[in-house]
């Protein structure tokens, strides 16, 4: 097959990205060919010899009406390159979408929750919950009220009608993929078919062998955050929990984003900032160093994560984890067998469940030896590859059955 993948950001700027990379070589190695057309380049471009990849310019533009350059943009790459079949993992500028939707049998990937929240992140900001309503009227209410998504009345209508164009769209896309079955209850719930929607989990890149730890011997024991520092990430409840924690563990902080200062400021007040790392950014080798040289790892999201790629990744080098019990979490971290779940916000629990695994170091080593067995049955990317030429090639079939194809542009 001929495979378009319709990507965001083509760089390296997360899990997501570095995902769609590993996709693009697999697919290669598979014997498909792999087209890339991105509205963003990262903070660091991928490019490969021989790969075609396109920079469409307002490719992922929020505009209320359709615009004719990225839509034009894309009709000259699907020309010249006579794709087979779209696998696409962000919402698009809308005359964008419409044309691609007529021109080739979709697959997408809805790796946030924009199809049934105009935040996109289900979470209410100011009482730090998981949102409950559907979307509707209420969400204009709740912006005022918690502050999770812009005030202003131009931005805050843009996201809804943004959302309502989105859903329309993927409800017409041959396969809509998800990453875990809290997503996909969240779509069933918001009216999507349930018998096109599919939940694949995401790949993560798993060391051959358990990976040593970091050069030289360390002094006491390590934990591990690692993701965008923002506030649906839960770090002020780790850095509180380092606070009242039995054991003074060095927490390693991986990560950048718009909280990093007040971060920094709160590790300072709570007294456990000589204690707490903060290294940035980290590339992918970084961070085998950094779960090679950690006790366990810790997910204190408290927005409902559609999957979480870090908990999976410690448990592929053999860690434990432990998490906040929330979104798709609890579908790679099985209480008390790879590392335990946690009630949102429960900072006291959070501690205790950290010392406990620091304190016994037998524990400690069965379940990460656990969740290792369960990242290379479930979460290795031969899998997930062939699984998702299989989706790839229903929608292909869905789109011949239903008198379709691939149309002119």
């Amino acid at each position: 097959m001929r495979i378009l993948q319709v990507v965001g950001m083509y760089g390296r700027a997360g899990g997501a990205e570095n995902h769609i990379y590993d996709l693009a070589a697999a697919f290669e190695r598979g014997g498909h060919a792999c087209i890339v057309v991105y509205g963003g380049a990262g903070l660091d471009l991928f490019h490969v010899e021989g790969r075609p990849e396109y920079h469409v310019p307002g490719l992922t533009s929020k505009a209320l009406r359709p615009g004719e350059q990225a839509a034009r943009a894309l009709r000259a790459v699907l020309h010249r390159e006579r794709p087979d079949v779209a696998y696409v993992h962000t919402s698009m500028e809308p005359g964008a979408a419409t044309l691609l939707a007529r021109a080739l049998p979709v697959v997408f990937f809805a790796h946030t929750h924009d199809l049934y929240c105009p935040a996109g992140s289900k979470h209410l900001q100011r009482s730090d919950r998981v949102c409950p309503h559907a979307a509707g009227p209420v969400c204009f209410v709740q912006a005022f009220l918690e502050r999770c998504q812009p005030r202003r009345p131009g931005p805050l209508a843009r996201n809804f009608v943004q959302m309502r164009r989105m859903q329309e769209w993927a409800r017409n896309v041959e396969v809509l993929q998800v990453d875990s079955r809290d997503m996909r209850e969240r779509l069933v719930a918001a009216g999507y078919h349930s018998d096109r929607i599919a939940v694949l989990p995401t790949a993560v890149r798993i060391p051959a062998g358990p990976p040593s730890g970091g050069p030289g011997p360390r002094p006491g024991p390590r934990v591990l955050f690692a993701g965008r520092l923002t506030p649906q990430k839960g770090l002020c409840y780790l850095l509180q929990a380092a606070r009242i924690s039995r054991i003074p563990y060095r927490l390693i902080v991986a990560g950048e984003g718009p909280d990093v200062s007040s971060s920094r400021a709160l590790a300072k007040r709570l007294g456990v900032a000589d204690r707490v790392d903060f290294v940035g950014w980290r590339s992918r080798e970084q961070m085998d160093l950094l779960y090679g040289d950690c006790d366990l790892v810790v997910v204190p999201s408290v927005w409902p994560e559609p999957f979480a790629m870090v908990g999976p990744e410690a448990m592929g080098h053999a860690k434990p984890v432990v998490a906040f019990d929330v979104g798709g979490i609890p579908d790679w971290l099985e209480d008390g067998v790879t590392g335990f779940l946690v009630s949102p916000r429960d900072v006291r629990a959070l501690a205790g469940r950290i010392d406990r695994l620091l304190e016994n170091g037998d524990l400690a080593h069965r379940m990460g030896e656990a969740g290792r067995a369960k990242a290379l049955r479930l979460y290795g990317q031969d899998g997930h590859v062939r699984t998702l030429v299989g989706l790839l090639e229903r929608a292909v079939r869905g789109r011949t059955a239903a008198g379709g194809g691939r149309s002119a542009v």
